[in-house]
């Protein structure tokens, strides 16, 4: 609470003068104010979640479903130890490139993918029928020496050029074979 207190003691020289001082008290201010942080702090949203969304192909009875795919719609993508990617398109293993990872080399060949067919004058595809249209799908294989951080700034980099369709694949041994002759 608030108190005030007089001081009657007169001074040499000078009048007889009543000298009001006041104090407050500031406990309920305080109060108030740390309940209100408390408050804010407690309902607001600190940092948004980001969720990379995957949507997975329909299972079947039998299992995964299966289907077919022209090999030139493939971009298989291979993310090594430090920091590098190789790539081929299809099944031409000795058509591959390699860069490093944040090169701008490796947007630009996944751009050129992209629109691959639609400079060939295929159309790209609309709804569910694949067939006689250009939707390009990007096969990703982290080997074993890969970080994960790689795998992330893959998928960024996929977002990036708006790929509709990728799949994180694991190594196979032919894939092994085929990384340690080149």
């Amino acid at each position: 609470m608030a108190e005030v207190t007089t001081n009657t003691q007169p001074k040499r020289g000078k009048r007889n003068r009543k000298r009001q001082s006041t104090k407050v008290d500031m406990t309920a201010m305080v109060d108030v104010a740390f309940l209100l942080l408390t408050f804010f702090v407690l309902t607001s949203q600190l940092a948004d979640v980001y969720v990379l969304e995957q949507q997975m192909p329909p299972r079947s009875e039998d299992g995964p479903s299966r289907i077919e795919v022209a090999e030139q719609k493939i971009m298989t993508l291979y993310l090594e130890g430090d920091n590098q990617v190789s790539w081929y398109i299809g099944n031409e293993h000795e058509a591959w490139e390699a860069a490093d990872l944040g090169n701008p080399t490796v947007r630009n060949q996944l751009l050129a993918h992209q629109r691959a067919g639609l400079h060939a004058g295929v159309q790209p595809c609309q709804g569910k029928e694949t067939s006689g249209c250009w939707d390009p799908i990007f096969v990703i294989k982290p080997t074993d020496d890969s970080q994960y951080r790689n795998l992330v700034d893959m998928l960024d980099e996929l977002i990036i050029v708006s790929a509709q369709k990728y799949v994180i694949a694991p190594m196979t041994p032919e894939d092994e074979a085929w990384l340690a002759s080149r």
